[in-house]
């Protein structure tokens, strides 16, 4: 049952909490009344705004509050209640934004439930109202409880039920959706029969079968470079006129916004990234961070609690279990996330302060099915090394060319791991993320569009750091192409069901995408060998007298000039817009970085086969770059 707190029978109660603040000098008057305003303007009560905001510590909060009633109200520690068993689902049914509920004798109290309470204390029991809520006893213990403490509690005594649900829901309710069953039978017999034809075809006719090898592998090249060709001549817009919606959201109508970010060993970097989201342009009262810790992480939690964070911060402990993954932290989360949108940050991310603006109006303005929005990212240091250089040039083309080529062709967007936005029900919906794909971003895009949804571009940007040293990035590039390689195999077990799914348009465009990211980086090398060896083993009189020959080595040449050219000009045109022209030069290496992936993709098929769900941690923090910009600005 909701108590409204303008309800006549509360209005006995004092003294008021603005005096016991001003009496024990937590706030002065004039901080007490622009308080009032603002979270009158933002649609929040008064003792939920200062619990969110921090204006006022956490304890010293509670205390006023509890003053503020004439009855003895104190609040609740559930960490030593008892018989928590239902916990979860009663917080379910109640709704911390909606004023605050009455719990029943729990544990031989009676609790008023909020998340956080204003000067409201117990209704006097009258007739009819005990009734309702079996309020049996005016002279039972009573006390307020926060929504945090029913989380905390819940998940202290249900670890490894929540554990289990975060790695394995996706797999219970649609197992054929999930990396953790690898290839199906119908997949293995496929691979094996298309690998014994190569083999007994290189014994029995070795020329003709690298003929057909050869010339093969050139179209498949040529047909993964299409979608490159085609954002050639794609328009690049900025959003203006959702730029303008969103300065023009009033603050009383934004909805809770969720934000999760993942960490793991980032004690060097946690301050950066809670100095970042306290930037974001977004009421505090309606903020709800979720820090993400592993729990042999002490470091970086201890690094966290002492900086003292306002409220709309919470910290998640996730307990030992496997698989060690991003998703599975995410998904551990997902059953507590408050907001009606959550959005997921890396440690390192910088975003730019009106993304959740942009995000809301954008939302707003969509249609139904648009259930996803993935903002660009960019390298903060993109200009520390020739990797960094490449990978800026790389992450350009990729979020500013080929994601809003993706869109308006309306094919599975592949998301990136961060700065991507979902309304919270329907992520629910699909279960959330796959917590064994190592690329867990890639296949969320795939999964949304099968069920019947989409993803968007976000005009607004996300500043990282790149890993610009060179093992680091092999292995992180390794994990990447690795969970490629993984969402293929998810997404290839029932292809007549994904034709349907899909239609025959986006079936195609989601096969190139997916040949692009993986043949295309296994094939680098072969298209660069192949006219070479051509070149200099056969002479001009033996291609023009052999149809076989001629044709290896005019589809070899076209696989290199089609699909390394579309790839130079869209990274050309990524360039322009940055106005970054000093990259061009950079990019006359263009086929050196190529190979670096190229090392990474045959690694990946040895890592998928060693240990398929390893997740290779990306130190952040490392940029020299970014340190010294840092150092700049709070000089």
């Amino acid at each position: 049952m909701n108590i409204d707190p303008d309800s006549n029978q509360y209005k006995q109660f004092s003294p008021s909490l603005k005096d016991i603040l001003l009496s024990r000098q937590l706030l002065t008057e004039t901080q007490y009344d622009e308080s009032v305003k603002q979270a009158d303007s933002e649609g929040q009560n008064i003792g939920e705004y200062l619990y969110k905001t921090g204006l006022i510590a956490h304890k010293p909060l509670q205390m006023a509050i509890a003053t503020a009633h004439n009855i003895k109200l104190e609040f609740l520690n559930l960490a030593n209640a008892k018989n928590p068993e239902n916990l979860y689902q009663l917080e379910q049914q109640l709704d911390p934004q909606n004023g605050y509920q009455l719990i029943d004798n729990y544990g031989g109290l009676n609790a008023v439930y909020g998340s956080m309470p204003d000067v409201v204390p117990l209704p006097i029991p009258q007739a009819g109202f005990s009734e309702n809520v079996g309020y049996k006893d005016t002279l039972q213990r009573q006390a307020f409880v926060t929504a945090r403490d029913f989380r905390h509690l819940f998940m202290k005594k249900n670890q490894t039920a929540l554990c289990h649900q975060a790695a394995n829901l996706l797999g219970d309710q649609a197992p054929q959706l999930t990396a953790k069953h690898g290839l199906n039978l119908s997949q293995k017999v496929i691979l094996l029969g298309l690998l014994s034809a190569i083999f007994v075809g290189l014994f029995t006719a070795p020329i003709a079968s690298l003929y057909v090898v050869g010339i093969g592998l050139s179209l498949l090249f040529i047909i993964a470079s299409t979608l490159k060709i085609y954002s050639l001549f794609l328009p690049r817009k900025q959003d203006t006129a959702n730029s303008q919606a969103a300065q023009k959201l009033n603050a009383a109508d934004l909805p809770v916004y969720s934000i999760l970010v993942p960490l793991y060993k980032e004690a060097r970097i946690i301050e950066r990234l809670t100095n970042n989201l306290l930037n974001l342009d977004y009421p505090r009262s309606k903020l709800d961070i979720k820090l993400l810790f592993e729990h042999d992480d002490a470091e970086t939690l201890a690094a966290a609690k002492a900086l003292n964070l306002p409220e709309c911060f919470e910290f998640l402990v996730i307990h030992e279990s496997n698989p060690k993954t991003k998703p599975k932290a995410m998904n551990f989360a997902l059953p507590f996330v408050k907001g009606e949108y959550v959005t997921i940050y890396d440690a390192e991310d910088k975003p730019q302060p009106d993304q959740l603006l942009k995000a809301v109006a954008k939302f707003r303005s969509s249609a139904p099915e648009i259930a996803c929005l993935q903002a660009s990212l960019e390298y903060e240091n993109w200009d520390e090394n020739w990797l960094s250089r490449h990978f800026f040039i790389e992450y350009a083309t990729q979020f500013n060319r080929l994601l809003p080529c993706f869109e308006s062709l309306r094919l599975p967007l592949p998301l990136g791991g961060t700065s991507n936005h979902f309304e919270t029900d329907i992520l629910r919906e699909i279960y959330g993320w796959d917590a064994y794909n190592v690329t867990e971003d890639a296949d969320l895009g795939i999964r949304l569009t099968l069920s019947g949804y989409r993803a968007a571009v976000l005009d607004s940007m996300t500043l990282e750091e790149a890993n610009h040293r060179l093992i680091p990035w092999l292995q992180q590039r390794t994990r990447w192409l690795k969970g490629w390689l993984q969402t293929a195999i998810v997404h290839s077990r029932h292809p007549k069901h994904l034709l349907a799914k899909l239609g025959a348009w986006r079936y195609i465009g989601l096969t190139i995408i997916m040949l692009n990211m993986i043949l295309a980086a296994l094939l680098h090398p072969l298209t660069l060998v192949l006219p070479v060896i051509l070149y200099y083993n056969f002479d001009y009189m033996s291609l023009m007298n052999s149809p076989w020959d001629m044709s290896l080595f005019v589809v070899s040449c076209a696989a290199l000039l089609i699909g390394h050219g579309a790839s130079l000009m869209a990274n050309y045109q990524a360039i322009a817009e940055f106005k970054r022209w000093k990259l061009v030069l950079t990019l006359l290496t263009a086929h050196l970085y190529w190979l670096l992936i190229s090392i990474a993709a045959y690694a990946a098929i040895i890592d998928y086969i060693r240990r398929p769900f390893y997740w290779a941690k990306t130190e952040h923090g490392m940029s020299k770059l970014i340190e010294v910009k840092i150092n700049s600005q709070t000089n």
